[in-house]
């Protein structure tokens, strides 16, 4: 049920212009929204800038290369759930860090980097292009809630270093693999629950994707976001991210 919209696909044009922009690609989940409730929406932005335009370019475009090459000849598989994998593990509270952070699974990245690169290699076995980073809550006023919030950036970086190196033990010259670092949306919206303001909810996505950044994404997801004017924050907090790298 995933769709990837990608440019030379009929209609392509027009949907990125409408839900994304020339930067990247959008990913679509359809049957996620419900009549009368907020759109789940997944919004996927490429981490390197564009050739044209005066935009910021990043020297290494070979791997962007490689996935828009991918994506024009086919449909790319995402992985599957995170959570339902570490579930599965039977982890321990000494394996989150001790009772306190047990149920973090963010902070796994850190005290059991080995069960999340597991993870990240069984689905890349099973076939995935494209894994997402265990970072759903890596977002500083997520992590604030388990006291790690001055570690969001160290905790997104790692996370992704985790999915290169999976990537790379599975990667081969005809099947390339990529990481997606991914964050959620959070457990607070601006309109909705509010207790957050714009401000904090941009800076919070800029600095979580700066760590991913630096951990080496090839692209940013953000996901299943249902407050519009989180989505456009969050969105912002990203390309000042960019901007910044």
């Amino acid at each position: 049920d995933l769709s990837l919209i990608a440019p030379g696909r009929p209609g392509a044009k027009k949907a990125n212009e409408n839900h994304a922009s020339r930067r990247g690609f959008s990913i679509y989940r359809p049957g996620l929204g419900r009549p009368g409730t907020d759109v789940a929406v997944e919004v996927l932005i490429t981490s390197r800038g564009t050739l044209s335009q005066g935009r910021h370019q990043f020297t290494d475009r070979g791997r962007e290369e490689e996935l828009r090459e991918l994506l024009h000849r086919r449909l790319l598989v995402l992985d599957g759930a995170m959570g339902t994998m570490l579930q599965a593990r039977d982890l321990k509270a000494a394996d989150f860090g001790g009772e306190a952070l047990e149920g973090c699974n963010e902070n796994l990245v850190l005290t059991r980097p080995d069960v999340i690169q597991s993870v990240h290699e069984t689905y890349f076995a099973a076939g995935a292009d494209i894994i997402e980073t265990n970072t759903f809550g890596a977002i500083r006023h997520v992590l604030a809630e388990y006291g790690l919030q001055d570690k969001a950036r160290e905790i997104n970086k790692k996370a992704c270093e985790l999915g290169r190196a999976a990537a790379a033990k599975h990667a081969t010259k005809d099947r390339p693999r990529f990481v997606a670092g991914s964050l959620g949306p959070g457990t607070k919206a601006i309109s909705v629950t509010g207790g957050i303001t714009y401000d904090e909810v941009l800076e919070g996505y800029r600095e979580a994707a700066a760590g991913l950044l630096e951990g080496g994404a090839d692209l940013i997801l953000l996901e299943t976001q249902q407050d519009t004017i989180n989505i456009k924050a969050s969105i912002n907090g990203v390309h000042a991210a960019f901007r910044d790298a």
